[in-house]
């Protein structure tokens, strides 16, 4: 089984320039985050619709993201001998079907087993995506690529999915879904519109991508990742309720500090995007400390309002640069199987998403809510251990980011 590589060029030229394929791929990720996120302000309106528990309705939560982990890797692994262009292109519009199939599906389990198979999408085309936006980029520019499309995940965390929380009274969840979906299913015809179809050529074989499984080096690169991410939900999955109890603000207060905490991870997105190409690994060792740092500090005492504003901005541009640091780490210590390298960070970083809730629901069950800055500023302390421990470990030879 062969797998892509973005160390090589496209085969046979591209068609349309670089831009317009990372504006596709911008399109394409906006779509299937704001679906992946989107659900947890749909849920009341579902589970009343469908005639289940909220508990229950969860469900649709956890299983896309538990489906992203586990499944994800596997269906890139399986895949990767399909051009870049046809996956993209048929995943996107199944993806974007699927919405279809939670809409009209008269049975709960239908409704899951579709997000399930989204899950299993997501990583694939998150993944594929990066390493065909890397490779399309000018010599040395690959990860500021990745950071480009990373965009969109931007997009559909901070403006699409509050967006579509408010459109639940205009249009109901069913309206949302049919509109996320079509967005979707749009993105993968502008994808198949402008990509170049990839030759065999620029493949390799699934014996690389399976030796990546057996390097100490890589597999320690996962663990920076995910432990990171455990860090930085330990305490953002319960951040309403942390940014009220330890900054002492009231609801709407809560709202618009949330809204400044998206906005600076735009300029946060943005300047690792540039800075990236250099140094993926220190990246991360100062990512991870700084947000170890806003964290410790944002639960000392009650901050005044430069402290606080301060506090927002970092937190909120490191949060969000640590999505594009860690895949561009990754990809880079996985080459030349970039793209299922990719699909593994994305795993790893779900699995931090998952243990970081789970620590955090701890925290504030058996400590207090305050607790949760220091706890989740310890986690990424020993992200940034380690990830200073791998300095130059593991690399493969030649390692470049075209």
């Amino acid at each position: 089984m062969p797998a892509r590589s973005w160390l090589r060029p496209l085969p046979g030229g591209t068609m349309g320039s670089p831009g317009v394929h990372v504006f596709g791929l911008i399109i394409a990720v906006t779509g299937i985050v704001t679906v992946e996120f989107m659900i947890v302000g749909l849920l009341p309106a579902i589970s009343s619709e469908l005639q289940v528990s909220l508990q229950k309705a969860g469900l649709l939560v956890s299983v896309f993201a538990l489906s992203a982990a586990v499944a994800g890797p596997v269906v890139t692994f399986f895949t990767a001998a399909v051009p870049a262009r046809v996956a993209l292109s048929l995943g996107l519009i199944a993806f974007g079907l699927a919405n279809v199939v939670v809409v009209v599906s008269p049975e709960f389990e239908v409704a899951v087993l579709a997000r399930a198979v989204q899950g299993a999408l997501l990583t694939p085309l998150v993944s594929v995506g990066s390493d065909v936006a890397a490779r399309l980029a000018a010599a040395g520019a690959g990860g500021r690529a990745i950071g480009q499309v990373n965009f969109g995940t931007v997009l559909g965390t901070v403006i699409a999915v509050p967006s579509a929380v408010l459109a639940v009274e205009l249009v109901g969840w069913q309206g949302i879904y049919v509109l996320t979906g079509t967005l979707v299913c749009l993105a993968g015809v502008l994808i198949w519109s402008v990509l170049p179809q990839l030759s065999t050529s620029s493949t390799i074989s699934a014996t690389v991508q399976a030796r990546l499984l057996t390097r100490p080096g890589f597999a320690a690169q996962l663990i920076v990742t995910a432990l990171l991410f455990t860090g930085m939900f330990t305490i953002f999955g319960y951040i309403p309720v942390y940014l009220a109890e330890v900054f002492s603000l009231t609801g709407p207060d809560v709202g618009c500090v949330l809204f400044g905490f998206g906005a600076a991870g735009f300029l946060g997105n943005w300047l690792a995007s540039r800075l990236i190409d250099r140094d993926p690994k220190n990246l991360t060792v100062a990512v991870s400390l700084i947000l170890a740092c806003v964290m410790f500090v944002s639960a000392a005492d009650t901050p005044g309002l430069i402290l606080g504003g301060a506090i927002i901005v970092l937190w909120g541009g490191t949060h969000t640069a640590a999505f594009v640091v860690c895949q561009v780490r990754v990809m880079k210590a996985g080459a030349p199987a970039a793209a299922f390298a990719g699909s593994l960070n994305i795993s790893a970083a779900n699995l931090g998403i998952a243990a970081g809730s789970w620590l955090g629901g701890t925290v504030v069950r058996y400590v207090d809510v305050t607790w949760l800055g220091p706890t989740a500023s310890a986690v990424c302390v020993c992200a940034a251990l380690l990830s200073f421990r791998l300095q130059g470990a593991d690399s493969p030879a030649g390692e470049t980011i075209s």
